[in-house]
């Protein structure tokens, strides 16, 4: 695994910048890109770690999982596992019965997998689930309503001659106050 460390690392518009993103398309495997802002930028040795995981339960999110938990338990830490559904429960639950039962077994199954996940590693993990918003609204809603020091997201290389990890991706290095870790494999 390939760990590229950058403070800031992206423009304003959350678009990496091009030394990044060269080194990164270059490595052929798994690349770890953390972006030091916040906290933890200004005091890296004493600063808490307090780390949100969105997880949708895919391969790339369980591995961005892991590391996170990892890091969480050698430092001491802990984790929130927020899973983000775009679809209001209260109005599925109108419309079908079976579909909310569904959608509420796959989000409580994805949660239940990260906490299963952390009694392994170790760290403390709250599991988080909101209903009816955009993925990366909710996950910047959330970084701002809670005392985070890092969010941890695994993302997928999209094709193209720059580097693109995709629109949450961007979203939260444009808006994110915080540290963002984005695990790639």
């Amino acid at each position: 695994m390939l760990w590229i460390g950058t403070e800031p690392g992206t423009d304003p518009s959350g678009v990496i910048q091009g030394n990044v993103s060269d080194v990164a398309s270059a490595f052929d495997g798994h690349v770890a890109l953390v972006f030091a802002r916040g906290t933890l930028a200004k005091h890296p040795l004493t600063s808490r770690l307090n780390i949100l995981i969105p997880v949708t339960g895919t391969a790339h999110s369980r591995r961005a999982a892991e590391v996170a938990l990892a890091l969480a338990q050698a430092c001491h830490g802990s984790v929130t596992a927020l899973y983000v559904s775009e679809v209001p429960l209260r109005k599925v639950w109108n419309r079908n019965l079976s579909l909310t039962r569904a959608l509420r077994g796959g989000e409580e199954a994805i949660l239940r997998e990260m906490t299963d996940l952390a009694q392994q590693y170790g760290p403390p993990l709250r599991p988080l689930l909101r209903a009816g918003h955009q993925p990366a609204e909710a996950i910047v809603e959330e970084i701002n309503r809670g005392t985070y020091s890092l969010v941890v997201l695994g993302v997928a290389q999209r094709p193209g001659e720059t580097l693109s990890l995709g629109a949450t991706a961007r979203v939260l290095l444009a808006c994110s106050p915080q540290s963002v870790l984005l695990h790639a494999s």
